[in-house]
């Protein structure tokens, strides 16, 4: 069986959400890599620019993220420390 992650999981690995710390240990836990679809990778986007629109991320978070993003879009690892935003108004 292979798993897929869903917009709000993938959110959570990039942006300080209440539900982040539950998904980086889910995705460090899992044994392979997660396939991200076309369309997960189209719903991604769109969560990030309503992030920037919201003010909780900028345009320059919002592209380094991408950029992660685009450099292995096969496949959803545990994103590199340094592209863990901190979202203004967002739980601990």
């Amino acid at each position: 069986m292979v798993a897929y992650a869903d917009t709000g999981f993938l959110v959570s690995l990039y942006l300080k959400e209440s539900t982040s710390v539950r998904a980086r240990a889910s995705i460090q836990a899992y044994a392979v890599p997660l396939p991200i679809t076309p369309l997960g990778m189209l719903e991604l986007r769109n969560a990030l620019n309503l992030a920037v629109k919201w003010r909780r991320i900028t345009t320059a978070e919002r592209d380094t993220i991408w950029q992660d993003v685009e450099w292995r879009p096969e496949r959803i690892r545990p994103p590199r420390p340094r592209l863990h935003f901190r979202c203004s108004g967002a739980s601990s």
